[in-house]
């Protein structure tokens, strides 16, 4: 079995591995363009790939894509691990950890600092194996957007499809697209969005500018961002409409909020959403900002923080591995 580097050239050999063992995820995004909006579009950098091969046959894909994190004032180069896959015949040989095992060689190499993933139960094992220490588990909290809505939840809860009651309710998508948001607004407008992101400066969040907010919610090719704001720009969110199970469901994806705000930006929506869901983050504080809103943990499996040092210092990675520091929302996570 080969590790060799892999380039835009092995797009569609890529695509074919990674449907093979993941599916066509989400909204049957794997395309060539997603691809290449996800691994080669990223302001963050390029991504780091490797495959392994049998001969001319691609069998196994690692994907490490580059982010970059906020601690305090100081950056942090880091990587995600993504977009594993390996073919179905060729699972169990050991290409997950050969794979992995080569591509933290490279990112060391190159001076990142950590990687940091949210593994299913299926690969959590094999990265702790591997030296990925746990850090949390990252909880989402849910609220009705209304009567109607809460109604629609208990008859899905109770085996009865929400579909029907729904037909009727076409979303008027009265609410601004992110680029059309975000392109409206002056030069000043733009920079005080950026810096207003920056409130929790003294957490671990992503590093976001103008480039890293279109490239990840105006350029996205599979989901659609829309965006709720004060004219003021004093509170913003932006949200991802979905449909689960019969339902409307409203993804709090970042909220550049203060105190109870959320809950009255969200009310502009409320005709085109069934419930909401967020992850407010694990920052002293937030979990009174989510129920000040109206939103009520879900007891419900969360995902699992994992980071793994690679060239940081010990007292940076000493910050990584305490959950009560991490500031990360569906923005940060989602997996693209």
């Amino acid at each position: 079995m080969d590790i060799r580097p892999l380039g835009a050239e092995h797009g569609a050999e890529i695509l074919s591995v990674v449907e093979s063992a993941l599916g066509t995820g989400f909204r049957g995004g794997r395309t060539l363009e997603w691809w290449a909006w996800k691994h080669q579009e990223n302001p963050f950098g390029q991504s780091y790939l490797l495959g392994a091969f049998d001969g001319d046959q691609l069998v196994g894909v690692r994907a490490f894509l580059q982010w970059t994190l906020l601690l305090g004032e100081a950056r942090l180069r880091c990587v995600r691990a993504v977009d594993t896959a390996t073919l179905p015949a060729y699972q169990g040989k050991g290409i997950f950890r050969r794979l992995t095992l080569a591509a933290l060689e490279q990112v060391h190499e190159d001076g990142i600092g950590a990687v940091f993933n949210t593994p299913n139960s299926k690969s959590g094992s094999g990265y702790l194996k591997m030296g990925w220490q746990p850090v949390s588990a990252l909880k989402v909290a849910l609220r009705p957007s209304g009567v109607g809505g809460l109604f629609r939840m208990l008859a899905a809860v109770l085996g009865r499809s929400a579909t029907a009651a729904n037909v009727s309710r076409e979303p008027d998508h009265h609410l601004p697209s992110f680029s059309t948001w975000f392109d409206g607004l002056s030069a000043a407008g733009r920079s005080q969005a950026v810096t207003s992101l920056s409130r929790q400066s003294e957490c671990i969040g992503t590093a976001w500018d103008e480039a890293a907010l279109r490239w990840r919610f105006a350029n996205n090719p599979v989901a659609d961002y829309r965006v709720l704001a004060t004219d003021d720009l004093a509170d913003w969110v932006v949200i991802r409409l979905n449909e689960r199970r019969g339902l409307r469901e409203g993804v709090v994806s970042l909220a550049c909020v203060t105190r109870g705000r959320l809950s009255a930006l969200l009310k502009h929506a409320a005709g085109d959403v069934d419930y909401w869901v967020w992850r407010p983050g694990d920052v002293p504080g937030r979990a009174m900002a989510a129920w000040r809103n109206g939103f009520l943990p879900l007891p419900l499996k969360a995902m699992n923080l994992v980071t793994r040092q690679v060239s940081a210092s010990d007292a940076e990675f000493t910050v990584l591995l305490s959950p009560a520091n991490w500031h990360l929302e569906f923005a940060d996570l989602e997996l693209l």
